[in-house]
């Protein structure tokens, strides 16, 4: 059975979204029935289903020495190497875990890298934008989401972002901040928020249907 997750949201129109693993998102109007819901649902049945054919493999990792990942939409080599202490190196196009022993967990070691590498790339990322839209945030997180690349709460203007966004050419981590900033003028996906998207980001449309055919390598 497909895996379908529904959102209500004040909104006027419904939304479909194929993630990268093949499950579907669909962002309803509050109050909308279930049933005009999945009739929405049947009558794109044809278009999910050229889509997944187009979706690439979700990757497999085992954090190995020589084995690849991406970083900032370029593939870089894993080294592992041993050391005094747990850490990180990136430098030209290697990813460097130091380790104590083999006894270290080294996708959780990765995992933490690639959320600090991610921390400092928001930060500097809401340094730009944050005086250019006149917003700020109460308080950033990274975390592994399925099916979203950030999200909102409008009313404690937490902002939260996909830690797979590490994977990604930069022009798409500012696409996923600016939108969320966003929404913390226009929390639905409105015609005013697109009018604001439009605005900050002219190419946005483009840079968010680029997104979704991007390999994932967190998920």
């Amino acid at each position: 059975m497909e895996s379908i997750k529904i959102i209500h949201r004040q909104t006027n129109h419904l939304y479909l979204r194929l993630c990268a693993d093949g499950s579907i998102r669909i962002t309803a109007p509050t109050g909308l029935s279930h049933s005009c819901i999945m009739d929405f649902l049947k009558k794109h049945q044809a278009w999910i289903q050229k889509r997944r054919k187009m979706l690439p493999p979700l990757p497999t990792y085992s954090y190995k020495d020589g084995e690849k990942h991406l970083f900032l939409g370029r593939s870089y080599e894993l080294y592992i190497k041993f050391s005094t202490k747990n850490s990180y190196e990136i430098k030209d196009s290697a990813i460097i875990l130091y380790v104590k022993d083999d006894t270290v967990n080294k996708e959780i070691l990765f995992t933490a890298a690639m959320k600090n590498e991610l921390n400092i790339i928001l930060n500097t990322l809401l340094h730009k934008w944050c005086p250019i839209m006149k917003v700020t945030p109460s308080s950033i997180s990274v975390k592994t989401m399925k099916t979203r690349w950030g999200s909102c709460t409008y009313q404690t203007k937490r902002l939260h972002f996909s830690l797979d966004l590490i994977s990604k050419p930069m022009p798409y981590i500012e696409l996923v901040v600016v939108h969320e900033l966003t929404h913390l003028m226009e929390p639905s996906h409105n015609r005013h928020f697109h009018k604001l998207m439009s605005h900050y980001l002219p190419e946005y449309r483009k840079l968010q249907r680029d997104l979704q055919r991007l390999p994932k390598e967190f998920r």
